[in-house]
């Protein structure tokens, strides 16, 4: 796809109002906010998917306007074309990736806003994870029949066939064996998807600015095997490919490799057609797995958890006093525990959202994050010592948090051994491969409320 093909862009910024839109244009992306399908659209990055998904636009009444949601991405619906860029700019956004996947990504230097390479590059990246991921175990191979004609068996003979052939000049023995081959669609797919990609980001160079060493390898080793032949039949689409017990480690990169190949990475509508086109990220979802990522990194002697990447419940809200039924299950973002004691140190929930105060929201934390917050406090921890956790919010220009609430960290729970810390990271300050100040402080605060707990502890 190429912005050419459309007759008009609307370019948003997430969480952001819309500036300037005529009234046709409002029709049309209340009616794209009706018939898009977020989930189909969404490329997930951590594995794991939202049990609620707001929506990628919303009218706001108070204000009379159009607000993007928490989405970016490009969305293309009846010869229109919406573009959601992040509102801390595509520079912040590729030091949070490169931060969650532990190499730095390269940035498009602005050429994005016009040929859709930011995409392309983000796109890139989340293939390659997929394909070493997929390669873990090795490279796809299969077992394959086949049949032999000659002087010598190879493997089971086959009498009946070798029987025909005495009745012919040929007299040979007829054999089969199943050999081990690379999947000849699979490898022809991931191919065919890797061609596209360089297609597409010739403008950085080499691929080795996007490809990992590992990753050059696999797609050294697949195209070194797979034929001009298997690549075209890959890029037709509509082969079934079977896969095996060995080979379903594949399915994810073959899925993505086939919307590269389309080039037009997902298609969904919501009333069953293939109505809207395009790729959505959920920035709440990068902010998460961001602020996991950094206290990964920061707190390496305590195991952290992010509960996304776990399926069992982590706890219940309420517990029959009578039974032993349970309800409302919690799962908070992030969790810290000691790693020889087992025991929840420190409870953390990551909050994409706006904290600026309006005359609903004096403080601008939302009342359902605190109710949030004091449940998952409840529910996790040694009940007989003090349990501390956080609200972590990117620092934006309207924040509220560092004028009011950081200063006066942490907050008690009232009549409960329970504290509460709220900060703002700022996402702005761009220091080339170390940590800011903003999350220096972060950090520091978390390990010294957990070096607290302890000395309560012990």
């Amino acid at each position: 796809m190429s912005s050419s093909d459309y007759k008009e862009v609307i370019t948003g910024f997430d969480l952001t109002p819309f500036s300037n839109l005529t009234a046709d244009q409002e029709i049309w992306l209340r009616n794209l906010v009706r018939h898009v399908d977020i989930e189909s659209l969404s490329l997930r990055l951590g594995g794991s998917q939202n049990a609620y998904v707001e929506p990628i636009a919303f009218f706001d009444e108070k204000s009379s306007r159009w607000w993007a949601g928490r989405f970016v991405g490009e969305l293309t619906y009846q010869n229109r074309t919406l573009r959601l860029l992040p509102r801390f700019g595509l520079s912040t956004l590729i030091r949070w990736l490169s931060r969650i996947w532990g190499f730095k990504i390269s940035s498009s230097k602005g050429t994005y806003q016009h040929d859709h390479i930011w995409l392309w590059e983000i796109i890139a990246r989340l293939w390659t994870i997929r394909l070493l991921i997929a390669a873990k175990h090795g490279l796809p191979y299969t077992r394959i029949e086949e049949t032999h004609i000659g002087l010598t068996a190879r493997g089971r003979l086959k009498i009946r066939e070798t029987a025909l052939t005495s009745k012919t000049a040929q007299r040979a023995l007829v054999s089969s064996s199943r050999n081990r081959k690379l999947n000849p669609l699979i490898s022809g797919t991931v191919i065919s998807a890797f061609y596209c990609l360089r297609r597409q980001l010739l403008h950085i160079g080499n691929e080795s600015l996007w490809l990992t060493n590992r990753g050059k390898y696999l797609v050294d080793e697949l195209r070194a095997t797979v034929s001009k032949q298997d690549v075209l039949h890959a890029q037709s689409g509509n082969k079934v490919i079977r896969y095996t017990p060995i080979t379903e480690g594949y399915r994810a990169v073959v899925e993505l490799s086939r919307s590269i190949i389309r080039q037009q990475p997902i298609s969904s509508s919501t009333q069953g057609g293939k109505e809207v086109f395009g790729i959505l990220l959920d920035m709440a979802e990068i902010w998460e797995l961001y602020v996991y990522n950094l206290l990964k990194l920061g707190l390496q002697d305590f195991m952290v958890m992010h509960t996304g990447r776990i399926e069992e419940n982590m706890a219940w809200l309420l517990r029959s006093s009578r039974s032993l039924e349970k309800t409302q299950k919690l799962r908070p973002d992030i969790l810290i525990y000691n790693r020889t004691q087992n025991r929840c140190l420190y409870v953390v929930d990551a909050k994409y959202k706006r904290t600026s105060k309006s005359s609903d929201n004096p403080t601008g934390i939302q009342r359902e994050d605190l109710y949030q917050m004091a449940a998952y406090l409840s529910a996790f921890g040694d009940n007989k010592t003090m349990l501390e956790g956080s609200l972590v919010y990117p620092t934006d220009d309207e924040s509220s948090i560092c004028s009011y609430f950081e200063p006066n960290n942490p907050w008690d729970l009232n009549k409960t051994n329970r504290r509460l810390n709220f900060f703002s990271v700022d996402a702005k300050d761009l220091h080339e491969g170390g940590l800011n100040g903003s999350e220096i402080k972060f950090l520091e605060v978390v390990q010294a409320s957990i070096n607290r707990e302890g000395r309560e502890t012990s």
